[in-house]
Order: C-alpha cells, then sequence, then structure tokens
C-alpha cells in the first residue's frame, strides 16, 4: 500500500465540500449546537421513540418589501405601514448514519508492530480518533479509514447532492428553473466564453459579490482544465493563491451526473445553502462511558485547499463484549445529526421576480450549439 499509486483512491464528495465552503462559515457558525446555543435558537424535541432526540436551529432573517403607498405629491398621513414580521426558520437535524466494525481478539493480535507503526504514520493527518478508554485501538483507526468512503462519506454527499436538487429555483437572467445550455466550444473545438458570460450575468443581476459555488462533473472538469482552470478539490496544498484568483469555486461531483443529469451543474449563491452536523456525544450523551461502552469522537480531515482544511466529525462508539471465549469489540462510527439548509424561495423579497429565486440554479453544459 506505500508504494506508489497503491494507496488508497478516495472519491470525490463535491456536494458535501461545497455546503462546507470556506465561504459559508457565518452561517455554518449560525447552524453550529455552539452559535444556536449561545443566542437561544438550539432546542431538542422528542422524535417519533421514546429515546428519541430531534435538535432544530431557529435562523431569523428580514425580507425587503414594499408598502404600496408611494405618492407623487406631499402629503401629512395620519397612519403608515408597520415593520414587517421577522420570518422565522427552522433547520431540523434528522439525518443520520451509522455502521460497524467488529474487533475480534485475534484482529488485535495479528498486526505486526512493523506494520502498526506504518499505519499510524499514514492516517496520522487525516484520522484523529478518541474513543475515551478505548483510545488505544489504533487498528480501528486503520480500519475506519478504509471503510468511512462507502459507509459514510458517500452517503452523507447523496444527501447534501439530494437537498441541493430539490431546492433549484429560477433566476432573473432566464426567468426559468429549467437548466439553461451553456456551449463550451465551437465547432473547430476552441473554447468559448459562455459560461463565463452565464456567470457573470447572474452575478450582476442577482447583487452577488461572492463568489459562485459551482459543482459539476467530468465535463466540467474537462473544460476547467483545458481553460487553465483546476476545481477545487483537485487543487493541491499550495492552492490559496489559485484560489484567490478563480472567479468561481468549482467542485467536482461524479455523483451529479447520475442524481441530477448527465452534463448538468449546480451554480450555488454563497449563503444560499449549508450542510451542518450535531454531534450527539458532544450535546445529547454527556457520559464518556456507560456500563461497557465507551462514547468518544473523531475527525477525518477532507482535503479542499491547504487553508482552512474540513473536518468531518464523527461520533464514536465502542461497545465491549465477554460473551465469547475472549472478549471483541464493536466500534460503531456514527455521522452525528445533520441537517441541510437551503434558503428558501423569495428569501430576499418577493417582488420583481425574486419569489421564486433560491440562490441555487441549475444549467447543462453541452459541447458545442446545434446547426440551425
Amino acid at each position: 500500500m506505500h508504494t506508489a499509486e497503491n494507496a488508497p483512491k478516495f472519491s470525490q464528495i463535491g456536494s458535501l465540500q461545497a455546503l462546507r465552503s470556506p465561504q459559508l462559515a457565518g452561517l455554518q457558525t449560525a447552524m453550529s449546537a455552539e452559535g444556536a446555543g449561545e443566542e437561544k435558537r438550539l432546542s431538542f424535541e422528542a422524535g417519533a421513540g421514546a429515546d428519541d432526540v430531534v435538535p432544530k436551529v431557529r435562523l431569523n432573517y428580514r425580507k425587503q418589501y414594499t408598502t404600496g403607498t408611494t405618492s407623487s405629491t406631499r402629503s401629512v398621513n395620519t397612519s403608515g405601514t408597520r415593520p414587517g414580521a421577522v420570518t422565522e426558520l427552522d433547520v431540523t437535524y434528522t439525518g443520520y448514519k451509522q455502521y460497524d466494525l467488529e474487533f475480534r481478539t485475534i484482529d488485535l493480535m495479528s498486526l505486526e508492530e512493523a506494520a502498526k507503526q506504518y499505519y499510524d504514520g499514514v492516517i496520522a493527518g487525516a484520522v484523529q480518533l478518541d474513543a475515551g478508554d478505548a483510545a488505544k485501538m489504533t487498528e480501528a483507526a486503520l480500519e475506519f479509514y478504509l471503510t468511512v468512503e462507502k459507509d459514510l462519506l458517500q452517503p452523507l454527499n447523496t444527501a447534501a447532492l439530494t437537498a441541493l436538487i430539490a431546492a433549484v429555483g429560477t433566476n432573473k437572467v432566464t426567468n426559468s428553473a429549467v437548466p439553461k445550455d451553456i456551449y463550451l466550444y465551437y465547432t473547430d473545438s476552441k473554447l468559448r466564453d459562455d459560461f463565463w458570460g452565464y456567470l457573470n450575468d447572474l452575478r450582476t443581476v442577482h447583487g452577488v459579490t461572492g463568489k459562485w459555488i459551482v459543482i459539476g462533473g467530468l465535463k466540467m472538469v474537462s473544460w476547467l482544465r483545458k481553460s487553465k482552470i483546476m476545481d477545487m478539490n483537485s487543487l493541491g496544498m499550495d492552492a490559496k493563491a489559485m484560489y484567490d484568483t478563480l472567479p468561481a469555486e468549482f467542485y467536482y461531483d461524479p455523483q451529479i451526473d447520475t442524481s441530477y443529469g448527465q452534463d448538468k451543474i449546480l451554480i450555488i449563491e454563497p449563503g444560499s445553502a449549508c450542510w451542518q452536523q450535531i454531534m450527539e456525544h458532544e450535546t445529547i450523551v454527556k457520559k464518556k462511558k456507560v456500563a461497557n461502552t465507551s462514547f468518544g469522537g473523531a475527525r477525518l480531515k477532507i482535503a479542499q485547499y491547504d487553508s482552512p482544511t474540513f473536518d468531518l466529525k464523527v461520533d464514536l462508539r465502542v461497545r465491549e463484549y465477554d460473551t465469547t471465549k475472549y472478549p471483541y469489540e464493536i466500534v460503531t462510527p456514527s455521522s452525528g445529526l445533520y441537517g441541510v439548509f437551503t434558503r428558501p424561495a423569495g428569501f430576499a423579497k418577493a417582488y420583481d421576480g425574486w419569489s421564486t429565486y433560491t440562490g441555487i440554479i441549475g444549467a447543462r453544459l453541452v459541447n458545442t450549439e446545434p446547426v440551425v
């Protein structure tokens, strides 16, 4: 595994990465248990089961509005339009994923010391494991590293992408929610600038001051490379200077072609969507050990670019059993309870074409314009 090209190969989880973009830091804080708790916007409600606890974070905002009383003559009136009400939006944290790893006594004995030291070095920068009294298991960290992609990361990415697709709205350039066709090449294979033109038109009309967050598949990545631009999850460790020059944040997600449609992309206004977790072992389960179960956590570093790195938090349970000849342990990584905020239609205002705008826009990339 340590030789060239033989290390574990992880698929890109672009939608999850996009919904934790550094541009969303303020929204991430507002949606966190810490930020909402300090401002008394965090509550816990009973779920369907007797022991279910459902965290809920309340977000408050004010819309622009019109009084409808504009006059062309000076007059003295005895009444006016009262201030509009605060709009309250609750983000409910009901998403959840977990899986189980089992470690028998023989599993803990068979790993050679040299291999154990090597694995420690390989995953030290990617995985931090803490399970209270059971934090001794390097083997658990390695197996978590080898299983986390299919059993945790991809399901979480699917949830993020599904929420984004469901929230696609209209935009004020096309006045439609139907994905616009964007032509990438002329018939002689030279690059067109329609893509940049469309992003700039959207920026101007919608008053966007940040960078568009764009999620796309292989066709987008291919065109970006020909344009000498890299997507965020391929930039490498010297990405800060490159990021500063990008006209938008681009994230490659191979799943979008099947979940949304072949060659379609999502164009997201910063602040219109965010993914956040509330960790059960930090906010609900206060004990570190109950009976034979230890409660702790883990962190998985997901590379985007050098600063800041996206740390995915993981709840970790370790249950000890002595019902067999030799003791064994079940290690359960879980996502915590997660929620996805998507901005509702008409968030900014409900007039002049904004009533169906969510800040999440669909488009489709097409190689060449059809010949008429």
